[in-house]
């Protein structure tokens, strides 16, 4: 056997060694620690209304009764997951854990159908290390099925287009549809697809082969309209998109790519971020002047599947007056699967140089320093992520202290949502809980349904006079949140006893009246 043989088979092997490690470790990664971490907020909203009664039906009532500023597939998942199982931090990260799991099949099916079964086990190796990745296969949110729904979408155009068959076509539309139920978002995929489906009906002349049967693929998304009047409504009432004093600026590509290849800035220090994305940004481009070159279809899609939601984000929403706060960087998700194509196809040309060119050294020292780079950065990102104490909810901490503190006579009062839903799922129950506060003609009154959604204004019955007559009242605060003239209120019919710090949070213990 030649030189040039013999390196291209060692690589070979040792890539499928790398990719199925990756893989394995990946899947340790995501089950890992799994419900460590307590639900938080968003979790909690999502529970919360997948809990509540009246089948599929009654989450869709929630949905629209709560202003919730997202489709229903989501939620209706989680409902049929609470039907046979309780609601835990395990149960309800289920859906996200088992669609995370499903994303590895999806990615090698795009990437070794569009590429090479080498640039697969490259995005394989990827994608099992991705902080990014991992952080959302253990949470209670729709970001880990919209990366699976994304790559799968991804690769049933890529197969209808290239079969034409309409058992492609349906699937790719039956995924479509998926996809607009579950996130406002994922509408900018099929608009990138179809942009994608247009030039290639305008370049080879064949609409009908192409064009038309991708039109009628999609002929079930009026049924997502009602969906998407919903999110209008949802972000005019409650500013779910909303305008802040921030510009599109504070969201850069720069920023979101790094969100995307080396996790979030609350877990992962600058530097390393920049180190992972300078590695990703250098096999992207490599990537891209190589499918420039043999494969400009491959390339085309995947710059289309990342150009529409950038658009949208950078440009459509300013225009509208409106601006996305950087946190919504985790709805980029959707780019990951062709950013990955772009990397996995760098990696491709790298080791293929490896392989075949002589005075190879220097190609063997850049893969080894990318290999490095993306390493080590992503292991800082998940060590902080696992092993740095980090609290994703920190309601959980005056909760903590109310359940150690807090009598069997005592009244808690929370004043804001973040409060109430954890003092509804992480409370022992001791104390008699009450939530939202609200001045009325006849004084303050507060709400016994530690809920997202109020469906009975009835439940506003409890007055101020009865909550002091109780031993203790247990006000847990947030900055930013509530009325500082209940506070006033308590402190004119109450004696004020202790107040203990919890960073935003404050616990403050009022007596009854003398």
């Amino acid at each position: 056997m030649g030189l040039r043989p013999a390196v291209k088979g060692l690589t070979s092997r040792w890539l499928a060694a790398a990719g199925l490690a990756a893989v394995v470790l990946g899947l340790g990664l995501r089950i890992f620690r799994l419900a460590s971490q307590p639900m938080w907020y968003d979790e909690l909203i999502a529970v919360d209304l997948a809990t509540l009664p009246g089948g599929l039906r009654g989450v869709w009532e929630a949905i629209v009764a709560s202003g919730y500023p997202h489709p229903p597939l989501y939620i209706a998942l989680l409902h049929l997951v609470f039907r046979p199982l309780s609601p835990s931090e395990l149960t309800a990260r289920l859906p996200s854990i088992l669609a995370s799991l499903a994303g590895f099949l999806a990615l090698y099916l795009l990437l070794a159908r569009t590429i090479s079964r080498r640039a697969a086990l490259a995005g394989l190796a990827m994608l099992g290390i991705s902080p990014y990745a991992v952080y959302y296969a253990q949470e209670a949110r729709p970001y880990a099925l919209m990366f699976l729904l994304t790559a799968l979408s991804l690769w049933l155009l890529w197969e209808a287009l290239s079969h034409e068959r309409a058992t492609w076509w349906v699937a790719y539309g039956v995924c479509g549809l998926a996809l607009v139920y579950l996130h406002y978002f994922d509408w900018c995929i099929v608009a990138g697809e179809g942009l994608y489906v247009v030039y290639l009906s305008l370049r080879r002349g064949h609409w009908q082969r192409q064009l038309l049967p991708f039109v009628l693929s999609l002929l079930g998304l009026p049924l997502a309209v009602p969906t998407l009047l919903h999110l209008v409504r949802a972000s005019r009432d409650l500013g779910q998109v909303v305008v802040l004093d921030v510009t599109p600026v504070a969201i850069s590509f720069g920023s979101t790519w790094m969100t995307l290849v080396s996790g979030e800035s609350r877990y992962v220090p600058q530097t390393a971020r920049l180190v992972g994305l300078v590695a990703f940004a250098v096999l992207a481009l490599l990537g891209a002047v190589d499918l420039a070159r043999r494969k400009p279809d491959v390339l085309l899609l995947a710059l289309a599947a990342m150009a529409v939601p950038f658009a949208f984000v950078f440009l459509g929403l300013p225009a509208l007056g409106h601006v996305v706060p950087p946190y919504e960087e985790r709805q980029f998700i959707v780019s990951l699967p062709p950013m990955l194509l772009l990397a996995a196809a760098g990696w491709d040309r790298l080791l293929g140089l490896i392989g075949s060119v002589r005075g190879k050294t220097i190609y063997i020292g850049l893969a080894a320093a990318l290999a490095l780079a993306l390493t080590a950065a992503n292991a800082v990102a998940l060590q902080r992520y696992y092993f740095s104490g980090f609290l994703k909810n920190l309601d959980v901490l005056p909760v903590g202290y109310l359940n150690a503190r807090a009598g069997a006579q005592d009244v808690v009062v929370a004043n804001s949502h973040s409060i109430a839903l954890s003092l509804k799922y992480h409370g022992n129950h001791v104390a008699d809980y009450v939530a939202k506060p609200r001045q009325t003609e006849g004084g303050w009154q507060f709400s016994r349904a530690l809920s997202i959604i109020d469906f009975d204004p009835g439940q506003w019955t409890v007055a101020l006079p009865e909550v002091l007559a109780h031993r203790h009242v247990w006000l847990v605060s947030q900055k930013g949140y509530g009325d500082p003239l209940l506070r006033e209120y308590l402190l004119l019919r109450a004696q004020p006893a202790e107040t203990t710090e919890f960073g935003p949070f404050s616990v403050e213990s009022f007596a009854g009246p003398p």
